[in-house]
């Protein structure tokens, strides 16, 4: 009587947790019915074949097969849904303590209360572990494109931000797919602000919830898409059931779900070399911040010379720069710190050289300054002076390499990221 209590309780548990965190459940289903009102159903039978049925090898056939419907909800839902993971747990537990007569007939042997005491002690302890779970952002990925069916092979129906139908081509380029309250999403996300906007997927909302115009909108704003356009729509296209996912057309409707696989189909840029010198907020740093500007987001082909001084041009006051820091040779041949027009755009040059060499790439012309410098080992500086040293590379790799260059805090930082010519190949 008590294990059949359990599972009364389970099925009045299904009722009140009535909604499902990837929308499967809660779309009619099976028979016009919905996976959770099935539920509602199969526990309320177990409840009365624990009691009545005497041959426990049916028992044991109905119960196993409750299991297994959980267990093929958790893989082919690609979402690890709390709610699944909680009732296929605690479903578990109650049927191998039926299923060992030993603990059958010690649960039952003991009062009620107790075992309410107990069920709820497992509930926390599972419910814990739920959380655990979602802690980490599980979600399930597929390395291959799959293809899907689809009514409107070219089009998907959407609304815009402003609650107007709008129907978006899949045939000019795909679409990522992500739900306003999936924390595994933010890393599609953010990789997507990666790319230049025109090479950007089309952004669609999908298993909607309240107020998820406000919270789409938020989350893109928290990943770099600040005033990024997006669409909502709420039966996800291809038959997607996890997020986040990528849909595209090429001959076929196609779909990958997942960070990794979403981000191997777009070929986003990798970042191959970094480094960061010291910026004190001086003169240099005006110097070097300016410097930088004409230099961040060069692209360098493959078998292309880069030339510090071709790129950034000469350092004139007409052009911004101050008075900084030089080290030059007197007369006598010694060296010495004197200021000097551009002085400290040496610093971006220093930082470029190590970004360089972290990368691997081939240093063509390079030149240390006759003293030590306070953001460098000696021999690791790079000294440039227009028209008399410059700094060289080469791009030896087979893609496109593109310079970033920033500025956080008193640190000035340069990146080498490889940039694919075929990046973003979806888009036409």
């Amino acid at each position: 009587m008590i294990l059949s209590a359990l599972y009364i309780l389970l099925s009045l548990a299904t009722l009140v947790v009535y909604e499902c965190p990837s929308g499967v459940c809660n779309a009619p289903d099976v028979l016009g019915h919905t996976l959770y009102s099935l539920g509602v159903v199969y526990y309320v039978l177990t409840a009365h074949f624990v009691v009545s049925v005497q041959r426990r090898s049916l028992v044991m056939a109905w119960l196993g097969a409750g299991v297994l419907v959980h267990f093929i909800l958790l893989l082919n839902g690609g979402i690890i849904c709390h709610n699944c993971m909680l009732f296929a747990a605690m479903h578990i537990i109650l049927t191998t303590t039926y299923s060992i007569p030993r603990w059958y007939e010690w649960i039952e042997s003991i009062p009620f209360r107790r075992v309410i005491l107990i069920f709820s002690c497992a509930v926390a302890s599972i419910v814990m572990i739920v959380l655990l779970v979602a802690h980490f952002r599980l979600s399930v990925t597929y390395a291959e494109p799959v293809v899907v069916q689809a009514v409107e092979p070219y089009y998907l129906e959407t609304t815009d931000m402003t609650n107007t139908q709008v129907v978006i081509n899949l045939k000019e380029k795909p679409a990522l797919v992500f739900a306003a309250w999936c924390d595994h999403c933010d890393e599609a996300l953010r990789n997507i602000a990666r790319l230049e906007p025109d090479k950007r997927p089309y952004l669609v909302v999908t298993f909607l919830r309240d107020e998820d115009n406000e919270k789409a909108r938020e989350k893109l704003k928290e990943n770099g898409l600040t005033d990024e356009k997006f669409y909502l729509t709420k039966i996800p296209p291809g038959e997607i059931e996890s997020v986040p996912a990528l849909v595209w057309w090429d001959r076929e409707l196609k779909r990958v779900s997942g960070t990794e696989s979403i981000v191997k189909i777009l070929q986003f840029p990798k970042l191959i070399g970094r480094a960061e010198v010291n910026n004190p907020l001086d003169s240099g740093a005006v110097n070097a911040a300016l410097a930088a500007s004409f230099m961040n987001d060069t692209v360098v082909r493959p078998g292309e010379v880069f030339s510090f001084n071709s790129t950034v041009g000469p350092r004139t006051v007409d052009k911004g720069y101050v008075e900084g820091g030089s080290v030059v040779q007197n007369t006598y041949g010694e060296f010495e710190v004197v200021p000097d027009v551009g002085g400290g755009v040496c610093r971006l040059s220093t930082a470029l050289h190590h970004a360089v060499l972290d990368a691997g790439l081939e240093v063509v012309e390079h030149s240390s300054h006759g003293l030590t410098v306070s953001y460098a080992a000696p021999g690791m500086d790079a000294a440039v002076y227009y028209n008399t040293l410059d700094y060289k590379w080469k791009n030896t790799t087979s893609d496109n390499i593109k310079i970033v260059v920033k500025t956080v805090g008193e640190k000035l930082i340069v990146e080498l990221w490889d940039n694919p010519a075929t990046a973003g190949f979806l888009f036409r």
